[in-house]
């Protein structure tokens, strides 16, 4: 266990084991208890010869002589090395998973009062007149709801929450486009050195992977400020499940590895446990928010892949991300063009819980020329379509509702008329995602807060009516 040979061992006293884990306190309360005769019990963190730390379940007992005089000591001990490393990742799991559940809610309730205020203020920016004192203000308020609304978008993604269709990618020519970025903001003190070769696909999002990259780069940045070496490699790798620090299902098989290495301060031992929590940080007031390493952590946790970090302080720090690869299928590199169809007038059954947004919903609809009928009970508004179920064009439901949730208000509604479109939107929920949504028939999965474009594209495409493009009216009010 230590690496000692007898003949190196023999002869020499215990303490050449010692790791300076364990300050004099420590030590002088196991030697009162030994030394009056008693059995002591405990942990030690001990160091090989090799250097390497390892810890001991251990038992000292005193041997007395027929005088009851100490001759002796015998120890009996077990290397739980293992075994403590595994319990702190269970421990370390189950923590991010408390605090997961928490983001997603506080994330679901944020969003819902985001909404209206977003909503509400692209409204007033329309009425008033350019470049007026009161538009400038407002322009200033729709700034920070926004950066708010990203805050949230980085909780959504701790919390599991997708909110893009991942799809095979080839992800080294997205690496290398970030690592163009940081080269043109990083100081010519940092070196940046990239091996990047093409690997197999795997399944992702391209604007999670960058955001991997530049968070890791950027720690990597903030922790050599007055200079050093990046290294960023990507290849691929045989997977060592076993040696991760967190390992989200990723089985022993061959992977796509990101290597990300610093030559700066690093991570103590302490800190190490709790980097990926949110809001954590190092760093000094203004320079993060603590978000970026939890934001990582939840994109490898959504892609079933696995997290390493090794660190020594002042020695520099390397953060192995995994990803699992797929055998088959095209990559892509996704780019959405959005735009908007004039309205045909049609009649729109919008159901949300909190009065604010129907209300909020009804202006922005009404103005771009929908006739619209609200509810803010999913019971009523299910009545409502059951009396007259061809009044209405489509339906636009909020998720979570008491008594009646938006899916099962589609589901009922579908029931009823099967050609019937429904726009599902939501804050946060874990309980239906936008694949699920898609395979009931919903047409449309929108994550709040929606600015107003947003809204009126996913109507005319639910419609079916996107054919054509027409110059953006007033209803992208950004």
């Amino acid at each position: 266990v230590t690496g000692y040979s007898r003949e190196e061992a023999v002869g020499r006293n215990p303490r050449i084991l010692k790791s300076g884990r364990h300050n004099d306190t420590f030590y002088k309360t196991m030697w009162n208890t030994l030394l009056a005769g008693r059995v002591w019990y405990g942990h030690i963190v001990n160091r090989k010869k090799n250097g390497d730390l390892y810890e001991e379940e251990v038992s000292i007992s005193p041997v007395l002589d027929t005088k009851g005089i100490i001759t002796n000591f015998v120890a009996v001990k077990r290397d739980v090395t293992e075994e403590i490393q595994l319990e702190q990742q269970l421990r370390q799991a189950q923590k991010m998973e408390s605090i997961g559940t928490l983001a997603g809610g506080i994330a679901h309730d944020f969003n819902n009062i985001l909404f209206p205020i977003i909503g509400y203020t692209e409204m007033t920016l329309d009425d008033l007149p350019e470049d007026s004192l009161g538009q400038r203000n407002l322009q200033e308020v729709l700034r920070a709801a926004n950066r708010a609304q990203e805050l949230i978008q980085q909780i959504l993604t701790f919390s599991r929450s997708e909110e893009q269709e991942k799809k095979p990618l080839r992800i080294h020519l997205i690496v290398k486009e970030a690592l163009k970025l940081l080269q043109s903001t990083l100081p010519s003190t940092i070196e940046i050195i990239q091996d990047i070769a093409p690997c197999p696909p795997v399944l992702a999002e391209p604007t999670r992977i960058h955001q991997i990259v530049m968070n890791l780069c950027t720690n990597a940045f903030h922790a050599m400020e007055t200079g050093g070496q990046l290294v960023v490699r990507l290849d691929e790798s045989l997977v060592e499940p076993d040696d991760l620090h967190l390992n989200f299902g990723l089985q022993r098989e061959t992977g796509v590895r990101l290597t990300v290495k610093d030559t700066g301060s690093g991570i103590d031992r302490f800190t190490l446990n709790r980097i990926f929590e949110p809001y954590f940080t190092t760093k000094a007031q203004g320079k993060g928010t603590g978000m970026g390493l939890a934001m990582v952590h939840g994109i490898i946790k959504s892609y079933g892949g696995g997290i390493k970090v090794d660190s020594t302080p002042d020695r520099g720090t390397t953060f192995t991300i995994y990803f699992p690869q797929i055998e088959t299928g095209e990559t892509h590199l996704d780019v959405q063009e959005h735009f908007i169809s004039e309205p045909a007038n049609e009649h729109i059954l919008v159901v949300d819980d909190e009065v604010a947004i129907v209300g909020m919903i009804r202006q922005m609809l009404e103005r771009i020329g929908y006739h619209i009928t609200t509810r803010s009970s999913s019971v009523e508004a299910l009545a409502a379509f059951r009396a007259q179920p061809h009044r209405y064009d489509l339906l636009i439901t909020d998720q979570t509702m008491p008594h009646l949730t938006g899916r099962e208000l589609a589901r009922q509604v579908m029931a009823i008329r099967p050609d019937m479109p429904v726009i599902l939107c939501t804050g946060f929920s874990d309980i239906v995602t936008e694949e699920d949504a898609k395979q009931i028939g919903i047409r449309e999965y929108l994550l709040k807060p929606i600015i107003s474009r947003q809204m009126a594209t996913a109507i005319r495409r639910a419609l079916g009516k996107d054919r054509e493009r027409v110059p953006q009216a007033k209803v992208d009010m950004m």
